[in-house]
């Protein structure tokens, strides 16, 4: 049995390495946090720069940007930026405080005002340009590890994910959780016809986070490497604190549900993240579907622990 919870544990470990990159330390108003800002001092901007002043202020909380929309490439070039360890943008906002909020609607009246005049401002202070220094400073993050490899699929694949091996289990995005190949993906194993998979979510509203979950092995068309099979333990534990579920150990760890104190479940393997952050990965029961999905271990009383 220490054998065999060894080698799981050591399909399961995974370790984050992000490359390298340039990463700029630019600030629009850097008190706008602390001090009102004026109408006049607005119209020294261009409509288009008011944007990045107005997210500015949220990204300070962490608030979670579209890649592919107008603010998201600036901001996650920026070092002090760190995205946000709530679960979404609702919380950025219950965060601001009297001055930020105050700021906010000024800047909303403002560009307001300025497309009611149908003029950008383009007179005022310009926003930030994405050329150069900022064309490539975003690079999605990359897992190393000996047990989660990147596999190499055909591309434009979209297979649906779920977060056991079956059709019938849960499924992440209100039940539409898809991981495009376009994107690196990376397996663990095998368990029967499904495949293990972690993939990094670069879009919605859990942008930032990884999910893991299960993909059908034989939808993996034109995969070239070779998955090696799991086992698990499937042991019997309770629950012995409240706590959160979720399908993301390794990024924002969004939550699936709270599990309370004294429920029984399933124990697959314990699994260290890489980080310092010790999970159990654990079957349990959501909404009347199977679910797959890790808790703290401190949570986790397990009487057949060696």
């Amino acid at each position: 049995m220490k054998t065999r919870l060894t080698a799981v544990m050591l399909i399961l470990a995974m370790l984050f390495a992000f490359p390298a990159q340039a990463l700029g330390n630019d600030v629009l108003v850097p008190d706008s946090s602390s001090r009102r800002m004026t109408n006049s001092e607005c119209w020294t901007w261009s409509y288009e720069a008011l944007g990045f002043v107005f997210h500015e202020i949220l990204a300070r909380h962490g608030f979670i940007f579209d890649m592919n929309g107008d603010y998201g490439w600036y901001f996650t070039s920026q070092s002090w930026y760190h995205s946000i360890a709530s679960r979404n943008n609702q919380d950025v906002y219950d965060a601001l405080n009297s001055t930020e909020w105050y700021n906010v609607n000024l800047i909303k009246g403002v560009r307001a005002d300025m497309r009611s005049m149908g003029t950008t401002n383009p007179s005022g202070k310009a926003a930030p340009q994405k050329t150069g220094y900022y064309q490539h400073t975003y690079t999605e993050p990359r897992l190393t590890s000996s047990g989660f490899s990147q596999i190499r699929v055909n591309g434009n694949l979209r297979l649906a994910v779920y977060s056991a091996p079956s059709t019938a289990s849960w499924r992440g995005a209100n039940g539409k959780a898809m991981c495009n190949t376009n994107g690196a993906v990376y397996a663990a194993g095998r368990v029967g016809a499904w495949v293990l998979i972690a993939y990094y979510l670069n879009h919605g509203t859990n942008q930032g986070g990884w999910r893991v979950g299960y993909v059908r092995y034989d939808e993996l068309t034109g995969l070239m490497d070779a998955i090696p099979t799991l086992e698990f333990l499937n042991r019997t534990v309770m629950i012995q604190t409240r706590c959160q579920l979720t399908d993301d150990p390794l990024g924002i760890e969004t939550p699936i549900t709270t599990l309370r104190a004294g429920t029984d479940v399933t124990l697959l393997t314990p699994y260290d993240n890489g980080r310092g952050v010790s999970y159990a990965y654990i079957e349990t029961v959501y909404n009347g579907q199977t679910v797959r999905g890790f808790v703290p271990y401190e949570a986790v009383y397990d009487p057949g622990a060696k």
